[in-house]
């Protein structure tokens, strides 16, 4: 399983398929919109494949965060933004 090239009339709105979440980004090389797979699990780790063959993982320790504390999820395309300036696709 991969990215998912679109046509770019498709919709934006995310999706979800075999244990991964779709979302939408468009590939700073290509300029083409991908369905870019993704999961992410306890502690927010988190696992994204690329069109370019690279798979990204992010792995967090949130479950070892002090009382009162709660991970946030303000910015869920930063991994494929950063992936992306390494190696564009």
């Amino acid at each position: 399983m991969g990215a998912l090239p679109l046509a770019p009339a498709a919709k934006e709105q995310g999706c979800y398929l075999m244990g991964f979440h779709f979302s939408s980004y468009v590939g700073s090389r290509s300029k083409q919109r991908f369905k870019l797979p993704w999961m992410s699990g306890s502690g927010y780790n988190e696992v994204t494949l690329f069109p370019n063959g690279i798979i990204a993982l992010r792995m967090a320790e949130a479950a070892q965060l002090p009382a009162g504390e709660q991970v946030t999820l303000t910015d869920d395309p930063a991994t494929m933004r950063a992936v992306d300036r390494r190696v564009p696709f």
